[in-house]
């Protein structure tokens, strides 16, 4: 496969991590009249997904340099296609929860694999990052577009149909037509045996106070960034 057709795979992805991570919070609004609650009531049942996506990083980072990143980001499409769509079929709030419990994960996969893939290659790094980031910006601003229209007029569900069965095609496209290209010196020259343990990366990091600094730094981002576009979906 092209660079250049490899590289808009890659953009697609990141828009639809950020696209079905923020399904839900404009949906809420057609639950919480479904269910008979609150919107702030509904809105909690997203708590896991969003610790899901958070906390299962590292794991998919540290997964994709033992195995295959390729493959990784066709686990991405083909689990979060998958997640959002059974949670289409969900029927109570603990089926809610736990669908976006999943999509969380799988969503968790796109930014330490995916942005990874982008910086591959060499060349214009910086530039195709940037690039990278509009497409993750545009999936955020795609979604109440998607979501509010289709929950008006066919029901919630609709829309989390509508939003899921695209990742299974990109799957399958995934799979078979996007190759890995050959990676750095360090990934040359190292096995999975000179590697350092799971537990061992984690242990550094987190000795690490520069990184300490910049896990608070993204925190408080992040709980102002979800916090604004979940609640002003609801308006």
């Amino acid at each position: 496969m092209r660079p250049s057709a490899r590289f808009l795979f890659l953009n697609i992805g990141h828009g639809v991590d950020h696209l079905l991570m923020l399904i839900f919070p404009t949906a809420a609004v057609f639950m919480a009249l479904e269910m008979g609650a609150t919107y702030g009531e509904t809105l909690v049942l997203s708590t896991g997904g969003f610790i899901a996506f958070g906390a299962f990083s590292l794991p998919a980072g540290w997964l994709a340099d033992r195995w295959s990143r390729e493959r990784m980001i066709a686990v991405f499409f083909l689990g979060i296609g998958t997640a959002t769509v059974v949670t289409g079929f969900a029927s109570g709030p603990w089926q809610i929860a736990v669908g976006l419990f999943a999509i969380g994960m799988f969503a968790a996969i796109y930014h330490p694999v995916g942005i990874a893939m982008v910086s591959q290659g060499g060349g214009t790094v910086g530039k195709r990052l940037g690039i990278n980031g509009v497409w993750g910006n545009m999936g955020v601003a795609a979604a109440p577009l998607l979501a509010a229209p289709l929950s008006e007029q066919f029901g919630w569900r609709a829309a989390f149909f509508a939003a899921g069965i695209p990742g299974l095609l990109l799957a399958l496209l995934v799979r078979f037509t996007v190759t890995e290209p050959v990676r750095g010196y360090a990934d040359a020259h190292n096995t999975v045996e000179d590697a350092p343990g799971f537990l061992e990366t984690l242990r550094f990091m987190l000795s690490q106070q520069s990184y300490m600094l910049i896990l608070l730094g993204c925190l408080m981002i992040c709980i102002s960034a979800n916090a604004f576009v979940a609640f002003t979906s609801s308006y």
